[in-house]
């Protein structure tokens, strides 16, 4: 993640001032605000839902990546990072994303432990380094860096797991490409158990409440956002189903975070148009496929292909081809916020 995104909420203001006059508050929130730096904003209480949704999913993951954002964050502090950036959780998001993984990659089955603690924290240190060394060339190409950080010490965590441990490959979510499953398999109890599931995934777990609360915390920022997701999980639904993958990964929501994924970078990329809509949509619909080519090519590698690869390829081939698309108008990172401020905010900086 690589952006402010501010938005407006109930006390949220109150409560991000009263932090400015106390540092303990203010590590408070600038962790909370880097957990809801998984849906791109800085919502205090959505990171805090979106904890809460994980607690529920997995008690594991909720203290394995509440564990790495705080010490992502207090290392922002100490090596002395920008100040708002820390506040806005610009630091602690691919730390946060990084150790919901951990628990699943690579301590499978198993609780918290010293080994898995001091794994995540290392990951962590290694993804704020990231983020602070990926920022200057990507500033100067005016691009946002996204969760590269996250998917570089992913992949080679991914790696050198299987170099040190053969008995122990890495965890494939595509068994196998069986083009069997029709929309007309399904029953109403299983598309909304998918539609959960796609946005559970984000906090990369298959537990339909905590998708419930995942769209709630994105209503508490953005109603915008939230309707966005609510297309995109229908779009990856009616990919998957035409492209007739299998039933049962559909449902799990691994075709469907990707577009979710997606459609939340877009649509902060471009000020909303119609043109903006259709092509961010349009590009929603690739990931199911992005995914299918991804699930082919990387497990031979050791890296996994359900990591963020497919929404981020997408995004940067429609971000680097940026000047070929007429009439739209290109967002900065800097100047994102929610979909809703994002007019507004840009429009008050004349040097854009």
């Amino acid at each position: 993640m690589s952006a402010t995104a501010s938005c407006r909420f109930p006390y949220l203001n109150e409560w991000k001032h009263y932090c400015d006059n106390n540092k303990i508050c203010a590590f408070i929130d600038s962790v909370l605000s880097g957990y809801a730096q998984l849906a791109f904003n800085d919502n205090t209480f959505s990171g805090l839902l979106m904890l809460i949704a994980t607690w529920i999913g997995s008690p594991t993951l909720c203290i394995n990546a509440l564990w790495g954002t705080i010490v992502a964050t207090a290392v922002s502090y100490m090596i002395k990072l920008p100040a708002g950036s820390i506040r806005a959780g610009l630091y602690g998001a691919n730390a946060a994303l990084s150790c919901l993984a951990v628990p699943v990659l690579l301590f499978p089955s198993q609780g918290i432990s010293a080994a898995m603690l001091i794994a995540s924290a290392a990951i962590s240190i290694f993804t704020v380094l990231l983020v602070k060394l990926l920022g200057k060339p990507f500033s100067k190409w005016n691009l946002p860096s996204l969760v590269i950080p996250y998917c570089i010490v992913l992949s080679i965590s991914l790696m050198l797991l299987t170099i040190t441990d053969i008995s122990n490959p890495v965890p494939t979510p595509l068994e196998s490409l069986l083009f069997t499953c029709k929309l007309s398999d399904w029953s109403f109890g299983e598309i909304i158990t998918t539609f959960l599931n796609c946005a559970a995934e984000i906090l990369w777990l298959v537990k339909p409440l905590s998708g419930v609360l995942y769209l709630i915390a994105l209503s508490f920022a953005s109603r915008l956002d939230m309707i966005n997701t609510l297309i995109a999980i229908i779009v990856s639904i009616l990919v998957s189903t035409a492209l007739g993958l299998p039933k049962d990964t559909v449902m799990t929501g691994l075709y469907g975070y990707n577009a979710i994924l997606l459609t939340q970078v877009l649509t902060r990329s471009f000020l909303l148009h119609r043109r903006s809509y259709l092509l961010t949509f349009c590009m929603a619909a690739l990931t199911p496929i992005m995914c299918c080519l991804y699930q082919s090519l990387l497990p031979h590698l050791g890296i996994g292909s359900f990591l963020a690869l497919p929404y981020l390829t997408l995004v940067f081939l429609v971000l680097t081809n940026r000047k070929r698309l007429k009439g739209f108008t290109y967002v900065p990172a800097k100047y994102w916020g929610v979909p809703e401020t994002i007019r507004n905010e840009f429009k008050k900086t004349p040097s854009h």
